[in-house]
């Protein structure tokens, strides 16, 4: 990196021969042998002259800058006309994304219901599932006692194989004197 305190000369030749590095931007913006571009630029005037001529330019210019006028009034008032029409196209496209926005939120909502009414189902099912596998373990199977007869003639006690009273339920058993009982 170079010193910003290393003294410099003005790089135009204005005489000033010692401006310290740091200073030489700042010196260049008011250094009178500065090629500047003229003030009616935008307008259309190419002159580039050192700033100390700039005065005597703007004013034997003075009707070639005004005649500029006009043209860049028109160049300004298209470049109006068509940011507008830019600016009443990404109005339309907000309009449109807003909509669009909208159908999202209502297909959103729609969704929602949706799940909630399918997790009510879901809910019914499982109950419905619930109440019918309770049904089929109260109901059972059949519980069969082989030899009835000779259980029942012998007053001997029958006890059943062990049930459950539901899946992962107590388990129980029953036992049955057959000599009160018919076939």
């Amino acid at each position: 990196p170079q010193c910003s305190f290393y003294p410099v000369p003005c790089p135009n030749a204005c005489g000033i021969q010692a401006i310290e590095r740091g200073d030489l931007e700042a010196h260049l913006l008011q250094c009178p042998l500065e090629e500047v571009e003229c003030d009616f630029s935008h307008a259309g005037c190419n002159t580039k002259l050192p700033r100390q001529d700039m005065e005597k330019h703007m004013k034997e210019n003075t009707q070639k800058h005004m005649a500029l006028v006009p043209a860049l009034t028109l160049r300004t008032e298209q470049r109006h006309d068509h940011l507008q029409r830019e600016l009443e196209n990404e109005g339309h496209k907000f309009e449109a994304m807003e909509k669009r926005q909208e159908q999202l939120q209502k297909q959103q909502e729609q969704l929602q219901k949706k799940t909630q009414e399918n997790e009510a189902e879901i809910k019914y099912l499982k109950q419905q599932l619930q109440r019918k596998v309770q049904r089929t373990v109260e109901l059972g199977d059949v519980i069969e006692m082989p030899n009835f007869k000779q259980y029942a003639d012998n007053q001997e006690m029958w006890y059943s194989p062990p049930r459950y009273t539901h899946p992962g339920g107590c388990r129980f058993g029953i036992a049955v004197r057959a000599d009160d009982c018919t076939e």
